[in-house]
């Protein structure tokens, strides 16, 4: 019985900062490039996502009942890390290659052509 208070409350703690990158992870938008790129809240997730399946693991090799529930618990915490790691480093990855797409159209747009034996260059460059 005390083992399935500890877990208990194991479980709320962890459960009460569920999803990092499902709350802070912004996708990019047609018209506007504020999206995130840094990984912390992913990685964050992940690290989660791996001590919820350690610990179901471990509760799961219990023969009580109460223990047994406590690692299916353990087990939907993590599915829930695990996935919010996964659309946070998917999101992330959009949002890089997002900006990198933009800043190449902004450096193509501004690609002056300019011929190399104009007069006016010439000139410029000669005074």
């Amino acid at each position: 019985m005390y083992r399935a208070v500890i877990v208990a409350v194991l479980m709320l703690f962890v459960g009460s900062s569920w999803g990092c990158s499902i709350a802070t992870v912004h996708t990019p938008d047609s018209r506007d490039m504020a999206c995130t790129t840094d990984n912390l809240a992913p990685a964050i997730d992940s690290v989660m996502a791996l001590n919820s399946a350690a610990g179901a693991i471990t509760l799961g090799a219990s023969s009580e009942d109460t223990v047994q529930t406590s690692a299916l618990g353990a087990v939907v915490v993590g599915g829930v890390y695990a996935y919010s790691a996964y659309t946070g480093f998917r999101d992330t990855s959009k949002c890089r290659e997002h900006i990198h797409t933009e800043f190449d159209n902004i450096r193509e747009s501004r690609e002056v052509v300019e011929e190399p034996d104009s007069p006016e260059r010439s000139t410029e460059i000669d005074r």
